[in-house]
């Protein structure tokens, strides 16, 4: 009971920095939207891109360090961060003086009204506010491997405030330009990485740089990295190069929503991965089940209730949420594709922490690499024969089928030849969760904005509702939620 008081307890304050990230991107969207345009807003997409595109070259240091802190300790931790800080410092180095060489000859590939100096210089700002952001991952998987999960996840939260606030500040203010969108992005985000790694660096011991044996770990999860990342911006790529640019800003609006599916499990990863590594690192086979069933039966009550929505109400949420007829006509369908990949995906990033924190990933790559194949097919051709719905339906099947081979399959982490039972109560856990959505889908459509959005929360709340009841992971964190009630009345 204790030792759930202490997870419920992380759990809801990492659950709260998230939401305040989400609320703060979702919020800001519209208003860059009318704002910057559809044009302004693909090359926010661009820089999101840029991002995601460089976390494959932290060489699977972030994971491998939240690992060392659980299982080693803060001596080996501290060495292993001073290493890891120097690869990304010369890395991030590289990345912006190649942007800045590239920009001008890049702009040129890029469709739109927009002056090419415009588009060039914005590149090039790209790839800075990218780097700024890049380190934020390291810092916080170190923190999660000391066990302060909530401290990193909240410090990163106002990181996100602060950016996408003070966004929407210059495009309602004095600079609706978003070449000063991205200079803001890099200054805001190299001010919340400055705050985590001094809050990480503080108590540890000094230590000299140096790998020490997670070597061969960090290069499996790199190859896993690359692999997973091509599923995050082959579809973008994609977009960027066949379609109009006010296109793409339509697809990045639907692929920010379906990608969104992946923060969600953020907390129960941050919380049981290193659980999970610290109960392999004793060889306590009663814990690791325990703490794989909780990961996962955690990650569907947040993840699905909402994919659902997406995947059954897409046009309804765009129209809640942009009062675009022009958006909805154009992506609804597409976010309907991208909802059900990304969904499957995050359900699958739930259950890969057991193969992560047990350092055996050679399948989880191979498929990963395989699906990203497959969607370097897929990509393409559904994007010239159906714009961003296209592309969205495309990139949802080559992503979904991946997931679902890599978690369900008997020898995935979900399958009965490894963890017997787990899949079956996670099907049951989810099917409560995407009732409600299905109930919505088949009513007649609410009038008007403010009906649709009431439709959507009421969806998504009784999805969540249901799920946790079903979850027997989530009754025993609303009878913790119930005793701490009891106690305080």
């Amino acid at each position: 009971r204790r030792m759930a008081t202490r997870i419920s307890t992380s759990l809801a304050a990492l659950l709260a920095a998230q939401a305040i990230q989400a609320a703060t991107t979702l919020l800001a969207a519209p208003v860059l939207v009318a704002g910057l345009g559809l044009d302004g807003y693909g090359l926010l997409g661009i820089a999101a891109t840029l991002t995601l595109l460089l976390g494959i070259l932290d060489a699977g240091l972030a994971a491998a360090l939240t690992r060392r802190f659980a299982a080693d300790g803060p001596e080996a931790g501290a060495a292993l961060l001073a290493a890891a800080e120097r690869l990304l410092l010369a890395g991030g180095c590289v990345v912006v003086l190649a942007a800045a060489a590239l920009a001008w000859p890049l702009s040129g590939l890029l469709a739109s009204p927009l002056p090419r100096g415009t588009l060039a210089t914005a590149l090039a700002l790209a790839a800075l506010a990218g780097a700024a952001l890049w380190p934020t991952t390291l810092y916080q998987a170190g923190l999660n491997g000391r066990g302060r999960q909530a401290e990193a996840a909240l410090i990163h939260a106002g990181g996100t405030m602060l950016r996408w606030g003070g966004s929407v500040v210059l495009v309602l203010g004095p600079l609706p330009d978003v070449r000063a969108v991205l200079v803001w992005h890099a200054v805001a985000a190299l001010g919340s990485v400055a705050l985590l790694r001094r809050r990480l660096r503080h108590g540890l011991p000094r230590a000299r740089a140096s790998v020490g044996g997670a070597g061969a770990y960090a290069r499996d999860v790199s190859m896993l990295a690359l692999a997973g990342l091509l599923f995050a911006v082959l579809d973008r790529l994609a977009g960027a190069t066949l379609l109009p640019l006010a296109a793409f800003g339509a697809y990045s609006l639907i692929a920010q929503i379906a990608q969104m599916l992946g923060v969600l499990i953020v907390p129960a990863r941050a919380v049981w991965f290193p659980r999970l590594s610290a109960a392999l690192a004793r060889k306590d086979a009663v814990e690791v089940r325990r703490a794989l069933r909780d990961a996962v039966q955690v990650a569907a009550i947040l993840v699905v209730p909402w994919a659902a929505v997406l995947a059954l109400l897409p046009g309804t949420v765009l129209w809640a949420w942009t009062g675009s007829g022009e958006l909805v006509g154009q992506a609804a369908v597409g976010l309907a594709g991208l909802a059900t990949g990304w969904g499957l995906h995050a359900l699958a990033s739930a259950a890969a922490i057991f193969d992560l924190a047990l350092g055996s990933m050679r399948r989880a790559t191979r498929l990963s690499a395989a699906g990203a194949a497959l969607l370097a097919v897929l990509a393409p051709a559904g994007a010239l024969l159906g714009g961003a719905a296209g592309l969205g339906l495309a990139a949802g099947v080559a992503i979904g089928l991946y997931a679902a081979v890599y978690a369900a399959a008997p020898a995935g982490p979900l399958g009965g030849s490894t963890h017997p039972g787990l899949l079956a109560a996670l099907l049951r856990t989810g099917g409560a969760a995407a009732a409600p959505s299905l109930i919505a889908a088949a009513a007649p459509p609410a009038p008007g904005r403010i009906g649709a959005g009431i439709v959507v929360w009421l969806a998504w709340l009784g999805g969540s509702a249901a799920a946790a009841l079903v979850s027997p992971t989530g009754r025993m964190a609303l009878a913790v939620a119930a005793d701490r009630l009891r106690r305080r009345g």
